[in-house]
């Protein structure tokens, strides 16, 4: 008797279990005897998500060579391509991107598929995201944009990507933190270059008034301290 009613989770449609553990001629024997591809769990998603959680390229390119939708979403809007993205999986993100992944899609809660990549710190997948004409200003619910996860992480190679390609260098989110403040708080020097480069502005407040130059005195930074002074930097 099966008393998966007990457990948290009922049983994975078989594709979906067979993709998850990464048994491929069991996907195409189930395909080739008439599966649906694009089954969904109502938790894990579809069986090109399952593949693309344990990073089996082999199962991703069959799925999708049968149809498979490269563009489906879980119950939390995440899609194939940002959980690739997440694992770091550049070639299935490269597959996943060939096959005309959505780069531009977000989660219920705003987060793209380019966010999670400037928050891994996985500088490859955002220059092909870029590429591919990423929004690269789009934010989440709480305002945030791919440059605010970059400075926040200590990315400084994906920030100066970012703003190279048109990133919103004085955006606030809802507290009124901007990328400045942000990379002036945390030490990242070469961060608040770039930022300054760009034309950040250096005397923005959050709501309660803070400053960069506030963040960066309070943290004992001095040498930021000194660059945002030389920029104009009021207490």
């Amino acid at each position: 008797m099966n008393f998966w009613f007990f457990n948290k989770h009922p049983p994975d449609p078989p594709l979906i279990a067979a993709a998850l553990k990464g048994r491929i001629r069991s996907v195409r024997d189930l395909l080739a005897k008439g599966a649906d591809v694009n089954v969904k769990d109502p938790d894990r998603g579809t069986a090109l998500m399952a593949a693309a959680s344990i990073g089996h390229l082999g199962i991703v390119t069959l799925l999708l060579s049968k149809g498979a939708s490269v563009n489906a979403k879980d119950k939390d809007g995440i899609t194939p391509l940002m959980i690739a993205m997440k694992k770091g999986n550049t070639a299935i993100v490269t597959v996943l991107l060939e096959n005309n992944a959505d780069v531009n899609a977000q989660k219920e809660d705003g987060w793209s598929a380019l966010m999670f990549a400037a928050q891994e710190g996985r500088t490859e997948i955002v220059n092909a995201l870029l590429n591919r004409a990423a929004h690269v200003n789009a934010r989440n619910q709480g305002g945030v944009s791919a440059l605010f996860v970059a400075v926040f992480n200590g990315h400084t190679e994906i920030a100066k990507a970012l703003l190279a390609k048109g990133a919103d260098v004085n955006v606030q989110e809802e507290d009124g933190w901007t990328p400045l403040m942000l990379a002036a708080l945390h030490g990242h020097t070469e961060i608040v270059k770039a930022l300054l480069a760009k034309g950040a502005d250096v005397n923005a407040r959050k709501k309660d008034r803070t400053s960069a130059l506030m963040c960066a005195e309070y943290k004992g930074h001095s040498e930021i301290v000194q660059l945002l002074r030389r920029y104009g930097a009021k207490e």
